[in-house]
């Protein structure tokens, strides 16, 4: 079954709907404190298809998942610690609806603590692969739904990190019992969400950077964000290399609203992952939709780890591997990675899948060179600060030039970012670069072209990429 991008939305309606019918199928929106101990199992199933005594044997070799809401200590610690329990409930109760609406799926509920979960899942009338992918495709799609809607307690509301990774068959994987795997599971997930978070910056810097996450996904939600389309093309000629989309709104002078300040607020706040997992699939949609050239997503180095909300994008790109040639998968180096050993082997993946990966943002604070030997990237872009310095000194253009020979030996390919003016262009062209993306080279556009049929201007073939590398031995062995 392939989960589309559509699908968050319908999840995130169904919680609206659920948020004011309460009590429907027999499940309170918001559980009372305490109405669910710790450790208590709670089946959950819609009770048109199947009697609950009926789903014990099925659900003893169902799909277990560990579920957490990272960001709860933070609420805790600026909203209060009942603000964090109304979060908990909301997202327990969350979860009862989406299984007792789905009529493809059936499982039960564990709260182990406050925020931390315990889910197993099964399908019905499938084969035990397909039904365990069918699985991790529905959780994904739940944490997303969950991620984009505003919980309320009071007055006041936020948005939450809902993450989730697979434990494996709850009848025992390795040689191990589905509890061990479960704890082990919750531990990995807790290190990477420790990981992902930002450090807390002050109680006021919180409320604003959540104020414009919540204004970001309302307009998510209400479908008024589309994709600004930025070209990277040749600095020489007009030949594109890709299209890069970013969502935005549409402002009332034509142009995209801005972009900058809400991600960098979703970067600090580590509530990235459910826009981005929309960002992807609405682009492959685009992709499988019509002949567009090869276009660029970009996604937080945070989020570039193998967390339960990729499977439906890795299941669309399985299910049709030509869609993978056309898209660059774009790491925004703002933030740190989680894992580099993680997000190398997610590359892999999709490189595998056929996709480009492009490594964003070379210089800032967070693409360390050790990083990129082990990512091993496609392509790279540099921070447009170091082409922004070779106005200033001959020096800075030296800096510039060295830089982008350190790139180019990591990178087939390498973009200079920042090429706004006629003078930062001949730069980029005198320290050697051959690529570059700003307002010289070509503005935001909200329509995408098509690939030519001659392919004249996508001569760029994306096998250059796949070459190998003659980097040092220790690359592979990814820490």
């Amino acid at each position: 079954m392939l989960v589309r991008g559509n699908r968050t939305r319908y999840f995130v309606a169904l919680l609206e709907n659920h948020s004011e019918r309460r009590g429907s199928m027999g499940i309170e929106w918001s559980a009372p404190r305490g109405s669910m101990p710790d450790g208590a199992w709670h089946t959950v199933a819609c009770p048109r298809l199947r009697a609950e005594s009926d789903l014990s044997q099925d659900l003893a070799q169902g799909e277990a998942f560990a579920l957490r809401i990272g960001n709860l200590q933070a609420i805790a610690s600026v909203y209060g610690g009942d603000f964090a329990d109304s979060v908990s409930s909301q997202v327990l109760a969350s979860l009862q609806v989406f299984i007792a609406s789905d009529p493809h799926v059936f499982g039960k509920i564990c709260s182990r603590a406050t925020g931390v979960f315990d889910l197993v899942l099964a399908a019905r009338d499938s084969t035990d692969g397909v039904g365990r992918a069918q699985c991790r495709q529905k959780v994904a799609i739940w944490c997303s739904a969950i991620g984009r809607r505003a919980l309320a307690f009071g007055a006041r509301s936020v948005h939450v990190l809902a993450s989730a990774l697979t434990a494996g068959s709850m009848a025992g994987d390795q040689g191990l019992p589905g509890e061990c795997l479960l704890a082990q599971a919750h531990a990995r997930l807790e290190c990477a969400q420790i990981c992902a978070m930002a450090r807390l910056d002050g109680f006021d810097g919180y409320q604003r950077d959540m104020a414009i996450v919540a204004e970001l996904y309302e307009q998510l939600n209400r479908d008024q964000l589309q994709f600004a389309w930025k070209p990277v093309r040749h600095l020489e000629n007009d030949t594109s290399l890709y299209y890069r989309g970013m969502l935005s709104a549409l402002q009332a002078d034509g142009g995209a609203g801005e972009w900058d300040v809400s991600r960098k607020a979703m970067h600090r706040l580590g509530l990235t992952a459910a826009f981005d997992q929309h960002a992807l699939l609405q682009a492959i949609d685009l992709l499988a939709g019509s002949e567009v050239g090869p276009i660029a997503v970009a996604v937080a180095a945070s989020s570039f780890q193998s967390l339960c909300w990729w499977e439906p994008v890795l299941a669309r790109l399985r299910a049709c591997r030509s869609l993978g040639r056309r898209l660059f998968i774009a790491i925004d180096g703002t933030c740190a990675f989680v894992s580099v050993s993680a997000a190398a082997a997610l590359a892999d993946e999709l490189r595998a899948l056929g996709c480009v990966i492009v490594f964003e943002r070379m210089g800032n604070d967070n693409g360390s060179i050790a990083s990129l030997l082990a990512l091993r990237p496609d392509v790279i872009t540099i921070e447009a600060m170091f082409l922004r310095l070779t106005l200033e000194s001959a020096r800075d253009l030296d800096l510039l030039r060295h830089l982008l020979g350190v790139a180019m030996a990591i990178a087939p390919v390498v973009v200079l970012e920042g090429v706004d003016t006629r003078a930062l262009a001949k730069n980029a062209i005198v320290v050697g670069g051959l690529w570059g993306t700003g307002e010289h080279v070509g503005a935001a556009r909200w329509i995408l072209p098509r690939c030519p049929a001659t392919g004249a201007a996508w001569h760029v073939n994306v096998d250059h990429f796949r070459r190998q590398l003659a980097l040092p031995r220790y690359v592979g062995e990814r820490a």
